[in-house]
Parts: structure tokens; sequence; C-alpha cells
């Protein structure tokens, strides 16, 4: 165990580190060194003797009261303890919160300083022993100096109090791990160095850039912002840093390509807002001339100020006549501020950074951020003309990576993938949690073998590392990874070798390249993963899944001959055992190839099979239109559904068939896929506006759109809303984006004629026997977030039909082609090849596609467009081409998901006729990503 001696000492080094490193320090603290007792013991120079400042600490200190924070009740109990005043370090805290709970961990974290205190005696804590250690501690550290700055005078006397707080508060709990927000702040200090000395384990978590003014890090522990901090960290620690990992601080990924086209869209601009970012010390001279210089500057829009949250003088600023911020503008702007660190988070905005040093007091470029080409040195002068056309734009992403881990870059994604690991270490050295670490070390080898080592790790014919691996641990892994929707997997699914499959992970990426990214795979492929599956024998579980997933294939690309070779041969899959899912797609195969597959019927006729459920006999009836029973209205369907599933009863009840209550006989077009009078009075609807040049819109509302109506009910949760946007777009994407998107969708939806809504036919869909609920996955919260939020917003207007109408009537190219022959013109807005879709129309129709960027599943698959920006970034722009180039008359034929809800809207304002296609678009261009079930 340390000593009081060398733990007292190792905080003094701490403390003083930035105060001697920085000759300006005494600015920080500002009116508290003008004290009267400082005044008088301060030399001509300033500063003050080392004699005199020892005799002075040691009289502060045995006049001072030392505050104990009293841990009551279950607080005694709390595993995993903090120490952090300012608003960033509870930031951090409530960010390891979020990590802890992301990996499992059940742990609450408590600050100390929310806790009440009481004052104890300086004389009355701790015991002499200590007492005199720290004293010969103090007497060392102070002596070996000639004189000291009122400022580290002030903050030692500060440490040499809470260190004493520290024991008198920390000796009284039983916790398992100490954090620490700051490494250099006295109160900080000195409850890490008390945790330290108890023998606690001690985690940091940086809250700020660092330069290599601050001190070493002892932690055994810590989080980093960035590898540039860590770099400096470890040169500080001459190379002896302990276990460390740098995370972004949010969830959304950043490409590099966005922050590029940001700032040069800034850079090119005629006039700009600029944001001023004065430093916790400010010159208040230096900034009234900054704002008068840009005020005089007719190419500067509005002026702002976002004062630090450290600002003590806010209220001097406050009348210099420009509007105050109390946050970052969520837009890209030209920014200007002095040495302080919230230029990172400007860059990551993709702002445009100037450095006016005049405006603090600070060493220029204390963080090194001009020298790194990520910002601009600016003088007042330049103020006064367009000065951020005045500067290039250079590859400074490399150097960006360094300071940003939410910056997409293959350093960045490997060293996020050890977080896991890293936690899970955490908590096993401090006893929080007894779990092994070797799951997660397994984990984070094959994600760095997928992810980052790539080629090397795929095409390796030598596969002793998979020996490492139970097969069925793999899959599930991967399919965790698919689930989760992790945007990397797109690169593996383009690498991976299809000519061969030698592995399960092999057989793994293959299978979904084909079945996600709708990859064509050659019957011989198909062959390949057949006979591997049929050959494996390691694994009963992987086996089983192998099989599974080849008759998925099969029913997608396969053709008689291989399937029935499947079935014969196959040892762990029968079509009898099978989900009723599968014997649903087994039915409509063999159906559909009638006349060559009379032999397949005997591997299972329903009529035959005794054990099927009522659920399972109503979803062979309306999904694969089997038996003579099948059901004529979605009414019919739903009171069979609920016989079969009373568990659903209450449920569906309370959040579907209320909705469509409300909706009564204006839900008129349900069972458009089996009434072909419904279908004809549809199309007859939007045939009558076209013909008239009466804008019409129709809009889908699948289970995706739960992320429009997310503010409308608990179902869609914030994890929900973020998986999805990796789904769509590869990536999350700013709140601001989001925000907007979301407006626009609901204002389309509220102005729709008719809209496609989640009904019986979908949740059938997603039914078995073992279904408990309907909001156990993020399917079921989706379709219920649609239901709920339509019901509140629906006008008493609106007509409704089924959310997959767009399969039953407009995927039949010739219905399409009717309707844009009454039309004016059409106008499809699509990710898919321009050439294809126009031939699909036809050559007698006008026809012009405004491309979008495609769906993240499809960037790989040539039948699309790929463009270096995903959708959300650019729709606003693509909403202004459509406005000029949509007219009264048109037919307007949309594919964009959820952005393109707001596209349909434009159509209906322009009076033109709107149709959202969805996946019908998909078939179009027989693109191959159609479900299977």
């Amino acid at each position: 165990m340390n000593s009081c001696r060398s733990c007292f000492a190792m905080g003094l080094e701490k403390v003083s580190a930035i105060i001697e490193g920085n000759p300006n320090y005494n600015l920080v603290l500002g009116e508290r060194l003008n004290r009267p007792e400082y005044k008088v013991i301060r030399g001509e120079n300033g500063r003050v003797s080392s004699d005199r400042a020892l005799i002075f600490i040691q009289k502060r200190l045995r006049r001072a009261s030392v505050e104990v924070f009293d841990i009551k009740g279950n607080d005694r109990k709390s595993e995993i303890i903090a120490y952090g005043v300012s608003e960033n370090n509870r930031k951090e805290f409530k960010f390891i919160s979020g990590l802890l709970s992301r990996n499992g961990f059940e742990s609450k974290l408590l600050n100390i300083r929310d806790l009440d205190s009481f004052a104890m005696p300086f004389w009355f804590s701790a015991n002499k022993l200590l007492k005199a250690e720290v004293n010969e501690s103090l007497q060392a550290f102070i002596l070996s100096r000639d004189d000291v700055s009122v400022g580290l005078l002030h903050q030692v006397v500060n440490y040499s109090v809470s260190f004493f707080s520290a024991l008198e508060t920390l000796r009284r709990l039983k916790s398992k791990l100490f954090v620490a927000a700051n490494d250099h702040s006295p109160g900080a200090v000195a409850f890490f160095v008390v945790a330290k000395l108890l023998g606690l384990p001690t985690l940091y978590s940086q809250h700020a850039e660092v330069t290599k003014r601050f001190p070493k890090n002892d932690f055994d522990f810590s989080i980093f912002r960035n590898s540039a901090s860590k770099i400096i960290y470890s040169e500080l620690s001459r190379g002896r840093l302990n276990s460390s990992i740098c995370l972004p601080r949010t969830d959304n990924t950043i490409l590099p390509d966005e922050v590029i086209l940001r700032r040069d869209e800034l850079r090119r601009a005629g006039t700009n807002v600029v944001v001023i970012y004065p430093s916790g010390i400010v010159a208040l001279e230096s900034l009234s001339a900054l704002i008068e210089k840009l005020k005089g500057n007719d190419l500067v829009g509005k002026i702002s100020i976002k004062p630090h949250p450290g600002m003590r003088n806010i209220d001097s600023v406050s009348c210099l006549g420009v509007e105050i911020v109390n946050a970052i503008p969520d837009f890209p702007h030209v920014a200007i501020c002095g040495n302080s660190s919230v230029a990172i988070e400007l860059l990551s905005k993709g702002c445009l950074v100037f450095q006016y040093y005049e405006l603090d007091g600070i060493k220029n470029d204390y963080y090194g951020f001009q020298s790194e080409g990520l910002t601009y040195k600016i003088s007042l002068e330049e103020c006064g003309r367009k000065f951020w056309c005045e500067v290039d734009c250079p590859s400074f992403i490399p150097n960006l990576a360094n300071y940003l881990p939410e910056l997409k870059s293959s350093d960045n994604l490997l060293e996020s993938s050890r977080e896991k690991l890293f936690f899970y270490q955490l908590m096993q050295m401090s006893n929080c949690s007894g779990i092994s670490c070797a799951d997660a070390l397994k984990e984070y080898q094959l994600f760095r073998g997928i992810f980052f080592l790539k080629e090397s790790f795929l095409y390796s014919h030598n596969i002793k590392w998979l020996e490492e691996y139970n097969d069925y641990w793999t899959v599930s892994t991967l399919n965790t990874y698919f689930d989760d929707r992790i945007a990397e997997l797109s690169e593996a699914y383009r690498i991976v070798n299809v000519k061969r499959c030698w592995s399960v992970l092999h057989f793994w990426l293959i299978s979904k390249k084909i079945e996600w990214t709708g990859y064509f795979p050659h019957i011989n492929l198909l062959s390949e993963l057949l006979q591997f599956a049929l050959d494996h024998n390691k694994c009963e579980k992987t086996k089983i899944w192998l099989e599974k997933k080849i008759f998925d294939l099969i029913m997608r690309y396969g053709d008689v001959d291989i399937l029935d070779q499947f079935l014969a041969k196959a040892s762990s899959f029968s079509i009898r055992r099978a989900s009723i899912n599968r014997k649903v797609a087994y039915l409509r195969f063999i159906t559909k190839k009638s006349a060559q597959s009379s032999a397949l019927a005997d591997f299972f006729n329903p009529d035959d099979d005794s054990s099927l459920s009522s659920l399972e006999r109503l979803k062979l009836e309306v999904q694969a239109d089997w038996g003579r029973e099948t059901p004529q209205n979605y009414k019919q369907i739903e009171s069979r559904y609920l016989k079969a599933l009373p568990e659903l009863s209450v449920e569906y009840e309370k959040y579907v068939i209320k909705v469509f209550d409300q909706f009564g006989d204006r839900a008129r077009y349900i069972d458009v896929a089996k009434d072909n009078s419904q279908a004809d009075n549809f199309l007859s609807l939007i045939k009558e506006n076209l013909i008239k040049g009466r804008g019409f819109s129709f809009i889908r509302l699948s289970d995706g759109e739960g992320y429009i109506f997310r503010e409308f009910s608990d179902f869609f949760k914030k994890e929900d809303a973020k998986n999805r946007e990796r789904h769509w777009w590869g990536q999350h994407i700013p709140d601001a984006i989001s925000t907007g998107l979301v407006s626009s969708g609901i204002s389309a939806v509220k102005q729709a004629d008719i809209l496609g809504v989640p009904t019986i036919y979908r949740f059938l869909r997603d039914s078995e026997n073992s279904k408990k609920t309907l909001v156990g996955t993020i399917q079921g919260r989706g379709l219920l977030s649609v239901l709920a939020g339509v019901k509140k917003i629906d006008n008493g207007k609106t007509l409704y039909t089924d959310d997959k109408t767009n399969l039953a009537i407009f995927n039949q190219l010739e219905v399409v082609r009717q309707l844009g022959r009454l039309a004016n013109k059409v106008v499809i807005v699509s990710s898919g090849d321009p050439e294809v879709l126009k031939r699909k129309i036809g050559g007698d129709i006008e026809c012009i596609v405004v491309n979008i960027p495609t769906h993240h599943k499809t960037i790989n698959n040539e039948k699309y467009i790929r463009s270096e920006l995903a959708l959300p970034y650019v729709y606003q722009e693509i909403s202004l081409t459509l406005k000029r180039v949509v007219c009264k008359g048109d037919l307007v034929l949309v594919g964009a998901g959820v952005a393109g809800k707001s596209f349909v809207n434009i159509a209906k304002r322009s009076s033109a006729v709107g149709l959202d296609m969805g996946s019908a678009m998909d078939e179009f261009l027989e693109a191959g990503i159609h479900s299977l079930y």
C-alpha cells in the first residue's frame, strides 16, 4: 500500500504541474488572489518566499475547517464513487454511467459532491502520525523552491485541506472504484490520491483537451477524449500508462466528407454567421474590439457570443451589444475563439475555427490546434474583411481523427471496439463483478479481424485462429453485430471471397451478402454453400443454424432441384419441424413453381399436419393462400388472431383496435391485397386526381416510421432510433438534422390523403406461437409507435389502407404505366439506376429521375447510385430540386424511406400526385433485397 507521505506528494506534483507550467495562471484565479493576507506576504516580484509560504500554509491548516461528506444509508454501500464539481465533470460522470449500462453493469455512480456535509476542525481530523507525514511532504515540496506564486500557494492550501476531507470521507465508505474527471484541480486530486492510499482502483475520464504542461497519468484506468491526448499522457508518463482507451462522447459517427463539405460551403459563402467563444479568462477590451470590428464588416451576418461555462464576469459580456447564446449552435458557422478546447467540438460540427489569441492571456496555440492545421490564426485587421474565404482547406482529416474519436477512421473503429473488454477488465479488477474477460477478449479479436485486418484476415486460408472459437459463438456474435446494424459490416460483405466457403465465418458473411445486399449467387455458389452446411459436423447448434440459413437462400434464389437435394440430405432441418414463417415461404415456393414441384409437396402438406396450431393455420391461410377457409376481411382475421393468441388481446385491443375504431369507415382500403374492388377504388381515386390536376399524396407508415413518432409515445426508444439510423444510413445523425426530418415527416403525414398503416396483416406476419407481447422487438415497438402517433394527429378526414399497399398494387409495372400515361410527366425520386428506372416506366412516357443517396444496405449494389453523404444531409437540397421540377398534373413516385415522406408532400403541394412506393421501387430494379417472410 502507498504511504501517506508519498500519496500526498503525488498530489502536490499534480496540482502544481499546470500552475507552474502556465505563467499566467494567476489570472485564472482572479479576485481570489487579491485577499489582504496574500498582499502582506508578497515580495516585490509578486511571489512569496518559500519560508513565508510554508509558515502561511501551516497557519492556515491549523485554523482550517475540514468538510466531511455525510454518507448515509444505501449510499455507504455504493460500489463506484466519484468526485467532481464543475458541469464538465458531471457530464463525464453521466457519460461513465451510460457506458456502464451499455456494457451490462448495473452499478450506480455516486458523486460525493452531491451529498450533505458537515464541518470538522482540522485539529480533530486524522491522526498525528498522518499529519506529521503530510507536514514533512509539504516542507519538502515548498522548500525545494526559492519562492512560489500566490496562485500555487492558494491551491496548495486548498489541496491540503481537501486531502483531509478525503481521508475523513473515504474511510467511511465500502466502495470498490473511484472515478475522477479532473487530474489537476485540488479537490479532485486530493480525493484521487486518498483513494490510492486506501487501495481503491481509480478511473480517470478526461473532460477537456490537455497539453504537455499537464501532470503525468497515475490512474489505474483512463478514458481519454482522443488519441492525441493519449499520446501526450504517454509522453508525460514516460510511456508507462496503465490500461486506457479513447472513446467518443457522442453516439454520432462523423464522416470525413461531411466535415469537408460543410467547411467548403462556409468558405465559399458570401456572408456568414460568426460566433465568438471566449475562454474562462477573457480580455474584455480585446473582446470588445473584436466585436466592433466584426460589426463594421458588412459581410458578417449575425454575431453571437457563447460564454465559457466557467466565465465569472458574464454581465460585462452581455452589455457588448450582441446576442448571448447558452449552447453551441447546431449548424456549421464561422467560430472565433481564444485558447479553448471548444475548438475540437466546433470542428466536429463542420465549423471553420479561427483563433484570436488576444482574447485571453494564455500562450499562443496553447493546445497546438493551429500547428496541427486544424484552426487558423486571425488578427483584428483580418476580421474586417471576408476572412473565411482567405483560408484553404488542406487535408487535415488524419490530424482531426486524432482529436475526434467519433470521426470515421480505421484506427478510431479499432479503438472503440475495445470498449467492452476495457470495462470488463475494469470491473473485474475493482471486484465490482465476478465476470470473466475471456469472451470480451475473443470478441475484440474477432472484431479486429473482420473490421480492421479485413482482407488479410478473411482471405487467409490458414484457419488456425478459428480453432480458438466455438463456431456457434461466432455465429451468435455476428448475429448480434447484424441486429445492432454495425455499419462496418457492409465493407466485410464487399470484400468477402464468394468463390469458396471454408469456414462458418465465411458462410455467415456470404449468406448475409446475398440476402442483405442483393448479391445474386451463381448456382455454383449455392451448391458450395449447401455442401458446406451438409458437411459441417463440429457443433450441433451451428449445424442447425447452417441448414436453416441454406434453406432461406434456396427460397430466395434456388430452384426445385437444389431444394429437393437439400431436403433429402439435411440431417438437422425438416420443413415439418421448421418455423411457421419458413413453412409459409415453402408453400409460396412450391405454389410459384407448381409445374415442377409435385414431389416437394410430399415433404410438407398442411392438411396432413395435425400439430399445427390455430395461429399457424391462420398464417398459412392468409400468407400462403392455403386452405378453403381464407377470411375475407381484416376484422375476421383479427378475431381469429386474438383467439389464437389470447395473451396479446389486451395489448392489441388497446394499441391497435382502438386506433382503428377512431378511423371508422375511413379505414376503407385495408384489404386491397385481397379485395379487388378496394384495389380498383384506390386506383380510381389516384387516377381522378391525376386527371383533374389536384394535389394528392399516399404515404406509407411501417415499423421504421416509428422513428418519426417517437415523441408521441414511449414505445420507440432512443436506442431503437439509433439502430434505425445505422440501418438506413450507416451512421448516427446529428440531433438537429434528425429533428428536421421528424418535423417534415409529421407535417407530410398530417397532410396526406391516404395513409398506409400497420394492420393485422403485419402483426400476423410477425407473430409465432411463442409471442407474448407486441413490444418485444424493435419492429413491434415501431409499429405501435406509428399507430400511437397517427391516432394523435388524425384529422378526421384521412383515409387508411394497409402499409403494404405499395406491394399489393404498385409493384405491378403495368399499373404504374397506366397512371404514368394519365400524368403530365413522371418524376421518380430514387437511388436506383436512372436508366433502368426510365426503361421500366416505358419510352412513351416522359420521365425524370431525381437521384438520392442510397440506403446503407445497397451501397455495394450495382443497381443503385452511391453518394458521399447520407440522405439526411442532403434531403433539403433534394426538396428544393423537386420544387423546381414537379408541376401540376405530374405523377411523383418516391422510394426514399423516412425522408421520402416530405418529398411526397412536396408533390401534393405542387398539385401533383405523390405516391410512397417504398420497396416496390426495389422490385422494379429487381434488386433482390425483398423481405423473404
